[in-house]
């Protein structure tokens, strides 16, 4: 019984449940109609609000529709709806909706006044302000906008004021006082300076000179916050090409009051240096390389455990590229190529082409993975050197330059050699002085096997360069240089007309594309001066490559030592001929005179018995190896130099002798740091001797051997050793010197285009011993010295580095003269 009421109940509260959901279903399908809307507070915009919402007369009435309609009020009227009544209509199925609104007052003009160093366009893109209305309650915003936009532009004291003129708004500014920057500084940096002396100097990469690579901010510049950004980004990307691939930067502003100046705060978190943990090589076509990849690292110079930067990267893909070059696959960045052909040359890079090899970095360690994809190509040959652009400048002067001919392969590696060769000449110039020498492949449509090369040169024109300079050295004194030179010089090709000489020599078209030089200098000096006028035709017989030079010069020197004065003036012819890059012999005929004057008492019988003037001639020959890259630092690689030279006899003149020379030197690459600084062992020696011939007994004492000075026996004067008790230095007919030098480094700045760092300044540790005599058998006793130097070089004067010599004799005799400190301009070697 008990079971049957419950079923009962249940069913009874189903049909109720039921009867209720039929009640609200139909309720729901008969919604009011909206009988009228009442806008309060449009004033004589009721009509443009009840054409805009989405709420209508005669229509249901939804609430939704109701959202919308408020929502629309605000964003295209900007009226606020205070209040909604909804009051009963004229009958039970209507509605009338009442609104009471609240208009703000707005503006569709907008102007801006009171500018002056701003513009309004400017103004009006950073404050978003792009030609919509504005009302009231936005005014506080663009005030408060343009304030931020005059505050990052460096203006402090602005002031703004929003002032409603009728029939639109204007903002008035005050722009107040723009800062400028009273100092730039660094915080945190421990990888690179801040400039200083080496920003002065030009010395590598420091913070100050990348800055001024592009349009950043220093001190006295006017502020910019923009400016501030893009130099923030020019700094990471400084810290992040040398590996540091997690630096941070931010700059915080330090005002000075009461000026107007601010204090530029970089502070500099440059996190951990990543380095190099593999180094993997992939075929972009599948399959294996022509090499292993042990060779192929070996070939990119790329090692486990290096620091990684992007030099690095870059120097290892040229290294691949050479080395591909090299077996006569050209790049594809030098040959225009499309579709199937551009499969025929070579290119390395990342997966996705040509480029920056792909590097991946781990998430828990300062380490990369970089990955090389390579397109090999195929061999090419050439057919053809075509030249273009070289105006004025004969096609032999450039052709000797270029190594490759007709049916070599298509080596890259000689072709920028031969790039490197014509842009060393400084013939070839744009408008803006720059280097104007560029190639590539041109591809041959008839046969898919060659290439034809392709030079494009810009002549120049005229070329004059002068040269001013002054120096100091132990061996020549105080003096001053002058130095003209006009080279890419045709001596035979002369103007039209004597009226027009000069105006065909600057625009080149008289004197000019043979490739000569010509140089006139003067190098008047305490102790020594030379002036001299030289001419060279670097390839007499137009053989382009092992070719035939000539040089003729014309040269008057003046020595003043403590015995006399001598005054030389020769004449020299002299021819060379190259063989190959590395190796020269050379000689020629030397007419002189020297003239010995002004002789001190007691002076050397060497000196008085020569005394006037003494004409010769002589005949030079010599031969000369050289494979030292760098002189001011050196790695490795030997020079070796040898001359013989016939005074007299057959030739003619007063004086009848035989000279030669010997030089040589070997550099040994001992180790190399992590900053790629090399310690170097130098062994270097010369040997000289001289023959008397017919009735000459003793050798002019200014043809003779003399020891001591930078170029011999450092720690001793000029010509120190072996000097009589009235303090003159005793020639001798025979001589050697040697040294034995370790050098190190001692500053280095740092390029993001190179690898290793470049030395500026080195330092040695030197033994230099030597002896002469009247010969090899009758040698007086040999001296030896010790003692440290200093090389410096300078951007701008980068051949000819200072040295700074510091040594002291370890074996002597009583009437040598010694020098402690000695100072050298150029290489002693």
């Amino acid at each position: 019984m008990m079971y049957k009421n419950l079923f009962v109940s249940a069913c009874l509260l189903c049909l109720a449940n039921t009867s209720s959901f039929a009640a609200q279903t139909e309720q729901a399908q008969q919604a009011p109609v909206v009988e009228d809307i009442i806008v309060i507070g449009a004033n004589d915009e009721v009509a443009q609000v009840l054409q805009g919402m989405s709420l209508v007369v005669g229509k249901e009435f939804s609430s939704a529709l109701l959202e919308d309609s408020e929502e629309w009020l605000w964003n295209h009227m900007r009226m606020r709806v205070l209040q909604i009544r909804k009051l009963q209509g004229s009958s039970p199925d209507s509605i009338v909706i009442e609104l009471l609104v609240e208009a703000l007052r707005s503006w569709k003009q907008v102007v801006l006044e009171g500018h002056d160093e701003l513009t309004p366009p400017e103004i009006e893109i950073a404050i978003g302000l792009m030609g919509q209305s504005i009302d009231e309650l936005e005014l506080i915003k663009y005030e408060q906008r343009i304030l931020n936009f005059y505050f990052e532009q460096g203006f402090r004291g602005a002031e703004v004021s929003a002032v409603d003129r009728g029939d639109y708004l204007a903002f008035v500014i005050y722009e107040g006082e723009q800062l400028t920057v009273a100092d730039v500084r660094f915080e945190g940096n421990t990888f690179f300076n801040e400039g200083g002396a080496w920003a002065a100097l030009h010395w590598g990469d420091d913070l100050h000179e990348n800055l001024q690579q592009t349009e950043g901010i220093f001190s006295d510049d006017e502020f910019s916050a923009d400016i501030l950004v893009e130099d923030i980004n020019t700094l990471i990307m400084l810290y992040r090409d040398y590996g540091f691939l997690d630096a941070e930067i931010n700059c915080r502003l330090e005002e000075q009051e009461p000026s107007s100046g601010v204090v530029l705060v970089y502070e500099i978190n440059e996190g951990s240096r990543y380095t190099i943990r593999s180094v993997q090589f992939k075929n972009s076509q599948g399959g294996s390389l022509m090499f292993e990849d042990d060779e192929l690292g070996e070939i990119s110079g790329l090692d486990v455990g290096q620091f990684y930067s992007s030099a690095r990267l870059a120097v290892g893909s040229f290294g691949i590229q050479n080395k591909y070059g090299e077996l006569g696959h050209p790049s594809g960045r030098r040959v225009l190529a499309n579709g199937d052909k551009a499969d025929n040359y070579f290119w390395v890079g990342g997966e996705n082409g040509a480029g920056s090899p792909d590097v991946l970095c781990d998430l828990e360690e300062p380490v990369v993975d970089v990955v090389f994809t390579i397109q090999e190509g195929k061999v090419f040959r050439l057919r053809d050197v075509v030249l273009r652009g070289h105006l004025g400048t004969q096609d032999r002067v450039v052709r000797r330059e270029i190594e490759l001919e007709p049916g070599d392969e298509a080596s890259e590696e000689i072709v920028n050699r031969s790039w490197r060769r014509l842009n060393g000449l400084g013939y070839f110039k744009d408008v803006n002085n720059n280097p104007a020498v560029d190639w590539r492949w041109q591809q041959v449509d008839s046969r898919p096997d060659l290439l034809d090369l392709v030079f494009d040169v810009q002549d120049k024109g005229y070329k004059t360069t002068l040269h001013f300079g002054a120096s100091h050295s132990s061996e020549t004194g105080i003096a001053l240089l002058v130095r003209m030179t006009k080279s890419n010089v045709d001596m035979f090709d002369g103007a039209d007309s004597f009226t027009d000489v000069f105006t065909d020599m600057q625009e080149g078209r008289a004197f000019h594309g043979a490739g000569q030089s010509l140089s006139v200098s003067a190098f008047p000096g305490t102790e020594f001066s030379s002036y001299s006028v030289s001419f060279t035709e670097p390839d007499l017989l137009g053989e382009h490559i092992d070719r035939l030079g000539l040089n003729v010069s014309a040269n008057k020197n003046l020595r003043y030592v403590s015995s006399h004065t001598e005054g030389r003036n020769f004449f020299k012819l002299n021819l060379s001929r190259r063989f190959g890059r590395n190796f020269s012999v050379f000689g020629g005929p030397i007419f002189s005179n020297v003239d010995i004057y002004d002789i001190k008492a007691n002076a050397p019988a060497t000196v008085t018995n020569f005394a006037g003037s003494n004409p010769y001639t002589t005949l030079l020959l010599g031969a000369r190896r050289n494979t030292v890259l760098d002189q001011f630092s050196p790695v490795d690689g030997s020079m070796a130099s040898i001359s013989v030279s016939q005074t007299g006899g057959y030739l003619g003149g007063d004086w009848d002798f035989i000279k030669s020379n010997l030089k040589m030197a070997k550099h040994f690459d001992l180790w190399e740091d992590s900053e790629s600084h090399r310690w170097v062992l130098s062994l270097k020696g010369a040997v000289r001797k001289a023959w008397l011939q017919g009735d000459m007994s003793m050798l002019p004492y200014s043809e003779s051997f003399f020891q001591g000075g930078q170029r011999t026996l450092r720690g001793f004067a000029f010509r120190g050793t072996n000097r009589d008790i009235n303090g003159f230095a005793q020639p001798g007919s025979a001589a050697w010197n040697a040294s034995v030098e370790l050098g190190f480094p001692l500053f280095a700045t740092r390029s993001r285009t190179a690898t290793s760092m470049l030395e500026n300044m080195r330092g040695s540790a030197f033994v230099d011993f030597g002896a002469l005599g009247s010969d090899f058998g009758e040698m007086t006793s040999t001296r030896v010295s010790a003692g440290i130097a200093f090389q410096v070089r300078l951007p701008f004067m980068a051949q000819l580095p200072l040295s700074f010599i510091f040594a002291k004799p370890v074996r002597l005799e009583d009437n040598d003269a010694t020098a402690t400190f000695q100072l050298q301009m150029g290489s002693s070697f």
